[in-house]
């Protein structure tokens, strides 16, 4: 059975209703010149990179399997397909801010953007 384009637009939309955890802020990392032959790094907001997030729960196992891999604690969130958010972006969430180390989309239907963070 294929998915037309209208029931995936309607499942996408329906996926983006359960986004009410807040909003967080997309920004990515840009080279600014410094006026002396050099630059200096900013961060600054992707266009249209203020969206609505969830926090993804893992179950028990999922979690204790995580914390195995490392001390640093991983967090999952669920954003919308647009803006894509890259390795390596930020998430400023309030006066929290998170680093962007994977983004993965299912691949079969895909209705969110599930981004791994660390916070920093």
């Amino acid at each position: 059975m294929m998915i037309d384009s209208a029931d995936l637009a309607a499942m996408q939309s329906q996926m983006n209703d359960t986004h009410t955890a807040g909003t967080c802020i997309i920004q990515r990392r840009a080279k600014t010149t410094d006026s002396e032959g050099g630059y200096t790094l900013v961060w600054t907001a992707v266009t249209g990179g203020t969206v609505p997030y969830r926090q993804v729960m893992l179950t028990g196992l999922e979690r204790a399997f995580a914390q195995r891999f490392g001390t640093v604690s991983t967090w999952t969130f669920g954003l919308p397909l647009t803006p894509a958010a890259l390795p390596s972006d930020r998430l400023v969430m309030g006066s929290t801010v998170y680093e962007v180390t994977s983004v993965d989309q299912p691949r079969t239907i895909v209705l969110e953007q599930l981004v791994q963070a660390v916070k920093i």
